[in-house]
Parts: C-alpha cells; sequence; structure tokens
C-alpha cells in the first residue's frame, strides 16, 4: 500500500529528471510522478519500481561466542548483522583468527569462509590450531559487493597436550663415584602444550645385557636432580621429559654421564699350594667389583715364629698378574701369611691368606 505521507523531492517544471539521495541499499522503492501548476496537483503517474544497488554490509555480526574443542580446535558461533545493515543477500562470512601476543597487529590475521546458514547465523570449527595458545577470533559478513565490518574480537584458548619437545640443554655433573647432579631447561615455549607440572628422568647403566627393567624413573618438579645409589666407575644413559596434566611428553636424547673411580673390592678366591719343597705358589681372581681401571696388585708376605709376626715383605705387580711364586722359603717357618691388595688410582683393598 502507498504510504499516507510518502518521500517526494520537488524539482522545477522544465526538468524532466531527477536525482534521488539517501536511498537505502538493495530495497526496492516504488515512485510515481505528479504535474503542479498554480491550480493544483495532476492525478500521479502509474507507478515505477526500482531496486537499488548493493553495497557491503555495515554491521558487524552479533553474539560472537569462540569454545575450544580441543587442543588443536575452537568452535565459532554468532547471529547475524542487524537486518537493516545487509545490504544485499548475505552469502557468508569471514572467520579471522590470530596468535594473542603483544605485537598482535590486524593484518596478521587467518581467515575461513563458511556459508551462510538457514538462519542466517553460523558456525566454523577453527582446525589446526597451536596447542594451548590463546587466540584473537572476529567475524565479518559478506555480500555480493564484499565484507562488512569485523566484530569486536573475543578470545579462546585452545586445550592442553602433552609436550610435543623434550627438555632443553640437558647436562651431567659428576659428583662422586655414586652420584651425579643432572640440569635442564623446560621444553621451548612452541613445545610445552600447557602448564609443565613435573619433569620424569629417567636412568640406567649401559651394558650389553640391558633390561628395560634395570632402568629408574625419578619424578622432580624443579629444573634439576641428584641422583644417587649409582654404582662405581659405570656409564649411565639418562634421558628427561616433561609432562602437563595431560600426559608425558616426548623422551630427549639420552646423555651419558660417568661415575668415578672408587676403591676396589678385594681380590677374590685367593688360595696357596706348595709347588717344591721351598716355593709356594699364590693365586687369586680379579675383584668382583673393579670400580674403576685396575693399576696394580701388591703381594704381601709375612712368617710367623711362634705366633709371632716376623717381618712383612711386599711386592708390587702388574694389573694383568693373578698369581705369585715365593721362593727361599726358611724350612724353619711353620706359618706363612699372604695377603694381595687390588689398586686404582683412588685406593686399594686386600685380600687376606694364612697357609
Amino acid at each position: 500500500a502507498w504510504p499516507i505521507q510518502p518521500l517526494k523531492v520537488i524539482v522545477p517544471g522544465s526538468q524532466t529528471s531527477t536525482t534521488i539521495p539517501n536511498l537505502r541499499p538493495s530495497q526496492v522503492y516504488h515512485i510515481r510522478i505528479l504535474a503542479e501548476n498554480r491550480l493544483g496537483l495532476s492525478e500521479p503517474s502509474q507507478v515505477v519500481q526500482v531496486s537499488t544497488l548493493e553495497e557491503v554490509p555495515s554491521g558487524s555480526p552479533l553474539d560472537i561466542r569462540a569454545e575450544a574443542k580441543s587442543s588443536t580446535e575452537i568452535v565459532v558461533t554468532w547471529e547475524p548483522p542487524p537486518r537493516e545493515t545487509w545490504n544485499g543477500n548475505l552469502l557468508g562470512y569471514h572467520v579471522g583468527y590470530q596468535i594473542l601476543s603483544p605485537d598482535t597487529q590486524q593484518s596478521q590475521y587467518t581467515f575461513k569462509s563458511v556459508e551462510v546458514r538457514a538462519h542466517f547465523g553460523g558456525e566454523a570449527t577453527l582446525q589446526g590450531l597451536a596447542k594451548y595458545t590463546p587466540y584473537n577470533i572476529i567475524v565479518q559478513a559478506y555480500n555480493s559487493r564484499g565484507s562488512g565490518p569485523s566484530s569486536n574480537a573475543v578470545t579462546a584458548r585452545t586445550l592442553e597436550d602433552a609436550p610435543s619437545l623434550p627438555p632443553e640443554n640437558i647436562k651431567c655433573q659428576v659428583l662422586s663415584a655414586q652420584s651425579v647432579r643432572i640440569t635442564w631447561e623446560p621444553p621451548l615455549p612452541e613445545g610445552r602444550n600447557g602448564k609443565i607440572q613435573g619433569y620424569k628422568v629417567t636412568y640406567h647403566s649401559i651394558s650389553e645385557w640391558f633390561d628395560i627393567d634395570d632402568q629408574e624413573t625419578k619424578m622432580i618438579q624443579n629444573q634439576y636432580t641428584t641422583l644417587t645409589g649409582l654404582n662405581k666407575y659405570t656409564n649411565y644413559s639418562i634421558t628427561a621429559l616433561a609432562f602437563t596434566d595431560i600426559g608425558d611428553g616426548v623422551r630427549s636424547d639420552p646423555i651419558y654421564c660417568h661415575t668415578e673411580e672408587d676403591v676396589p673390592s678385594a681380590p677374590a678366591d685367593i688360595k696357596a699350594l706348595l709347588s717344591a719343597p721351598n716355593k709356594i705358589l699364590v693365586s687369586w681372581l680379579p675383584p668382583k667389583r673393579g670400580n674403576g681401571v685396575l693399576v696394580a696388585y701388591t703381594f704381601y708376605m709375612s712368617t710367623l715364629e711362634d705366633g709371632r709376626e716376623e717381618g712383612t715383605h711386599k711386592r708390587l705387580l702388574g694389573p694383568d698378574t693373578e698369581m705369585h711364586e715365593i721362593d727361599r722359603m726358611q724350612p724353619t717357618a711353620t706359618t706363612c701369611q699372604f695377603w694381595v691388595t687390588a689398586s686404582t688410582k683412588v685406593s686399594k683393598v686386600k685380600d687376606f691368606y694364612k697357609f
């Protein structure tokens, strides 16, 4: 129906054309023309129907909501702009997202296009995002003429995940024959994927017959730990990983750490027997625990007369020696004592035998 008070434009009688300003985009208008003289108005002409062209939307989408779906996905929903700001038929939306950081700039948005839905609102799932990372998210409506203004940014953070990078700069400091100090730094920020709750340090001695059950793991909240009770003069493989509430991260490559030398255990299975009427052969086996590189054996002998020790003699022997023969024994000597010590660069321990 024709409105009671339609908008009108008055032009001089000499004109046969005019421009009607301030119309709304993508609207249908009915136009009638009336002539006027000093006696009054004529009857209106027939109605002419004219549609204005579309323009880019002048309003932004409303009620933007963003919620993390996983450690790499965020779901975004929104409502359409006010109807009077569409300026044409809405074809869809551009969803922009960027990592929230102090140097964030408008040009750094990545956009995903979504077709308009039946109710003209929209939903999009942003995928392939960085884990446990805050994002700024905006939405623009678009029609055939282009994109409208962006909505205000909303922020959402992807969920946590297990770390995807190992701890950095793992170092070992040997403290003694049975202890080492291990230090490290957190994984790089892009690989933490959440709040680091602690670290797990796993270690085992290097041997040909390594069994996975032989390794030990220590859980630590700091960035250092001391491993104690280790085997002496032993090479250890040591790895570390960080963990979040979600789970364990990537294990580091092993570092190798060798405990220091210490006093060896006593030579094993020392024995003595007569090899001739005036000779005794003494034999032994290497220490069960060398605790280092053997550098020598020291052979000791003493004789007893009526329970009294009549002097002690010693001889330094090479580290590969496992027997020694003694001659020039005095026939009156009824009891002989022998003992052997094994030595590393640290010290020595003896085993004793009485003959």
